[in-house]
């Protein structure tokens, strides 16, 4: 191809991918917004160190949603990952909660 042809693809992929780049940004920091308001609830605030694990979880339930599962196959996907973070140490009625924000 030449340089001519090549530039305008190049340049409308570019607008396309900082588009998508902007929405998954601003889902990103809703996901962590929602889920900090979670953590910090009136029935005692879960400790900061745990944030991160928490934020983790809220992460890969989101990831599996906009992976387009719905229904049976995200309850048994998100009920596998809080299984998992159960088992490592997090309060499971948070993790549903959190499940139930994202």
């Amino acid at each position: 191809m030449q340089q001519e042809a090549l530039s305008p693809i190049m340049a409308r992929r570019l607008t396309r991918a900082a588009v998508n780049f902007e929405a998954s940004a601003a889902r990103a920091v809703q996901i962590e917004d929602d889920v900090k308001v979670v953590l910090n609830a009136d029935d005692g605030p879960v400790p900061t160190i745990q944030y991160p694990f928490y934020l983790a979880f809220a992460r890969q339930v989101a990831r599996l949603m906009d992976a387009g599962l719905t229904g049976a196959s995200l309850t048994l996907e998100t009920d596998l990952i809080k299984a998992t973070w159960v088992s490592r140490g997090l309060d499971e009625g948070i993790l549903t909660l959190i499940a139930g924000v994202v």
